[in-house]
């Protein structure tokens, strides 16, 4: 093996794992987005979404 060949492979190891980094991210950033969802929907319609959380708290 040559030294651009170990490059090659060393970069090619190093994609592999951003990108499944990457994955685990993009899956992260979608389940925040659906637990979000009925917040942003009560915010739209001009409610109070953390009224219930607020009273949640207090108890």
């Amino acid at each position: 093996m040559t030294k651009d060949d170990l490059t090659v492979e060393r970069l090619e190891k190093e994609l592999a794992k951003a990108e499944k980094k990457l994955d685990e991210t993009e899956k992260l950033i979608e389940a925040v987005n659906k637990e979000l969802e009925p917040w942003e929907e009560e915010y739209e319609m001009g409610g109070n979404c953390c009224e219930d959380f607020d009273d949640e708290e207090e108890k």
